[in-house]
């Protein structure tokens, strides 16, 4: 049975949820830029690499 989306969990997604995804990139660069400053290159992901 699927729920249906209450105006308010609309207003959420639409609104707070960019917001929060794009707090959460900023969050992974800061970290990535910080674990690089450490000389931790292994917890960042290179680009065009797949993970496994």
């Amino acid at each position: 049975m699927a729920c249906a989306v209450t105006p308010v969990q609309e207003y959420t997604q639409r609104y707070y949820l960019p917001r929060q995804l794009a707090a959460a990139r900023a969050k992974v660069e800061f970290l990535e830029r910080k674990a690089l400053r450490l000389g931790l290159d292994d917890l960042v992901e290179k680009p065009g690499v797949a993970r496994q």
